[in-house]
């Protein structure tokens, strides 16, 4: 009989190891190793390699962000308002500036042995598409959405032995 998806730890569905980058590393750099990687994310450590925060490929994009004392929202970028010079301008200035100027910090984050459940209730509660696995709070790996999906897929086609996207729907 499958494992109910509650009973399945961080450990069983985490992408290890954790690829990490040093608050001071160039957005140049962190895109490159992104790409490389053909990662979503990675994860801002400091010097003694502990946790402080996160960059995911979404950091990289413009955002609607509401203006201070007002109903207003504009895209912002690198935490910079956009101009009528568009991504662009905002994006050849970027090349130099630190992983630790976008950084989401704090990074929620899960430890090996806690149910996927909290990883869910993490990605909800905060919008976000990745979590951290730390153990001692150094990063040892990454629960991305992607994993989730792939473990609900696993765990529908275990049950009954057939993929539930094969049955007629009778159109």
């Amino acid at each position: 009989m499958p494992q109910r998806v509650t009973q399945v730890c961080v450990k069983d569905v985490m992408n290890a190891p954790a690829v990490t980058v040093r608050g001071g590393t160039s957005l140049k750099e962190t895109a490159r190793l992104m790409l490389d990687e053909r990662i979503g994310c990675v994860l801002v450590v400091d010097a003694d390699g502990e946790l402080k925060g996160i960059v995911s490929a979404r950091d990289f994009c413009a955002r609607m962000a509401r203006v201070p004392f007002s109903t207003l929202e504009l895209p912002q970028l690198f935490g910079h308002w956009l101009s009528s010079e568009g991504a662009e301008q905002a994006y050849a200035g970027a090349g130099s500036m630190p992983a630790r100027d976008i950084m989401r910090s704090p990074a929620y984050a899960v430890n090996e042995s806690d149910p996927i459940d909290r990883v869910l209730e993490l990605m909800l509660r905060h919008n976000i598409g990745h979590v951290p696995v730390v153990r001692r709070k150094q990063p040892v790996g990454v629960v991305a959405g992607r994993d989730l999906l792939k473990l609900m897929l696993d765990h529908m086609h275990d049950e009954g032995g057939r993929d539930p996207c094969s049955r007629s729907r009778g159109f």
